[in-house]
């Protein structure tokens, strides 16, 4: 194996198999956070996104700090992109996003009951929404929801704890 390119986000590393050529992308391993206000409503980010060169819906998300355990990680990306702060914490499961290309686990968890910190003032320019069952409904239904890798998450959610998001 072989690195091809580095950057501070990523690498691309070449290898064989088979006698052909792949390349798989290193990554940190991330989080996704399903999360519920104390209205049950779904909390979302929308924040521009260079590569797709528009402004998207998400869950909250991000890469698992050098040491840091993914719990922790949730926690910590949920309040800096939200501000909001929850004492009800569920694992939902983990995977590999893009089995083809990567081999970085992603860990969903589901914060419930969530009430964001009084005069929180997100660092990024990230701006919060909030989605009943029905609005996100129509969201994913318009294609206007393009975080697609937090998907499985909403699955969990109902197999595991019978919570309809949709």
């Amino acid at each position: 194996m072989k690195k091809v390119f580095d950057s501070k986000w990523f690498s691309i590393e070449e290898f064989r198999y088979n006698d052909e050529d792949f390349y798989r992308l290193l990554t940190q391993a991330s989080v996704v956070i399903l999360a519920l206000n104390t209205n049950k409503d779904l909390i979302l980010v929308k924040q521009f996104r260079p590569c797709v060169n528009k402004f998207t819906y998400e869950m909250p998300a991000g890469s698992i700090d050098k040491n840091e355990n993914p719990l922790n990680a949730a926690k910590r990306e949920l309040y800096e992109e939200t501000g909001f702060k929850s004492n009800k914490w569920d694992f939902l499961g983990s995977g590999i996003i893009r089995l083809e290309r990567e081999n970085v686990n992603n860990f969903f968890y589901f914060a419930r009951d969530c009430h964001q910190e009084k005069n929180f003032k997100c660092k990024e320019d990230i701006k919060v929404d909030f989605f009943s069952q029905k609005k996100f409904s129509q969201l994913v239904q318009n294609n206007e929801f393009d975080h697609i890798a937090s998907l499985p998450s909403i699955i969990w959610a109902k197999l595991k704890f019978s919570v309809n998001i949709l």
